[in-house]
């Protein structure tokens, strides 16, 4: 199906495939602008028109050009604002991604790189109408997460306290890091014993502020292995979200942590 495309701005790129097989098309940023903190607009300088010359394509459906994330974003620590963006079949202007900037240890999109990837979408109209009942399934109401109980399969994830425990809720942000679990080795050891005492002492630090964060990932950390490590900033970072406190107070500048060189006393 043709799509028409206006350029807003003369930087504007083509959408491309790398492989012809590839499911979307690329996108590239020709601007970016700071909207608030961590939260970014860019601008694709791109404008689409949506040609129904394919016969397949029922008169009464609905079209759309859709944006969806990257695979890569993982490396960005970046979230598309609303996690697929549609551009309406009769909206004319540019297109453009919002992202937060969820993990600001990381870099975020610049101008002239692939942001988001986007395809063809497709809605056929529905019609609503009210109903005493609705037809019998063998799911029936079991909604959220019923599915993976069957066959007995364990969550990945401690629940302690009707929440995801520090220690998992640290591992996935350091994945994103290290492309991998968290391993055994002598420096990532010590990172498991800092979990474990993180979660320790939930109860304690939940209203702590940033600074006690510090003060108790310090202790915990024994000096030699985690007195100035990007594990430690991620530690620090990834405490105060969860316990949610303000982490800004305490700026991310590794010098905070280098008076840190023995382990700090209760």
């Amino acid at each position: 199906m043709k799509v028409k495309i206006k350029k807003t701005d003369e930087l504007a790129k083509m959408p491309f495939k790398t492989y012809e097989e590839d499911f979307c098309y690329d996108c590239v940023a020709i601007s970016c602008t700071r909207l608030g903190p961590n939260i970014y607009r860019y601008g694709l300088g791109l404008a689409f028109e949506i040609v129904r010359d394919d016969a397949r394509i029922p008169a009464d459906a609905h079209l759309s050009v859709d944006f969806r994330p990257r695979s890569s974003i993982f490396r960005t620590g970046m979230i598309l604002s609303n996690c697929i963006g549609t551009v309406d079949e009769l909206y004319r202007g540019e297109a453009s991604a919002i992202f937060y900037h969820v993990i600001p240890d990381l870099p975020k999109y610049e101008i002239g790189q692939k942001i988001v990837q986007c395809k063809l979408g497709i809605t056929l109209p529905m019609e609503f109408e009210w109903a005493d009942e609705l037809t019998e399934t063998t799911r029936g109401t079991k909604g959220y997460g019923s599915t993976d109980n069957r066959g007995a399969k364990k969550s990945v994830y401690t629940i302690k306290d009707g929440r995801i425990t520090f220690s998992d809720y640290l591992e996935g942000r350091l994945k994103v890091l290290h492309g991998g679990t968290i391993g055994t080795d002598r420096k990532n050891g010590a990172m498991r014993d800092l979990l474990a005492f993180l979660d320790e002492h939930y109860s304690e630090l939940k209203n702590k502020p940033g600074q006690d964060i510090v003060d108790f990932i310090a202790m915990a950390g024994r000096v030699d292995i985690w007195s100035v490590t990007t594990e430690l900033l991620y530690a620090y970072r990834g405490a105060c979200d969860y316990y949610n406190v303000d982490c800004e107070s305490v700026r991310k500048d590794s010098k905070l942590f280098a008076k840190y060189k023995k382990p700090l006393e209760l």
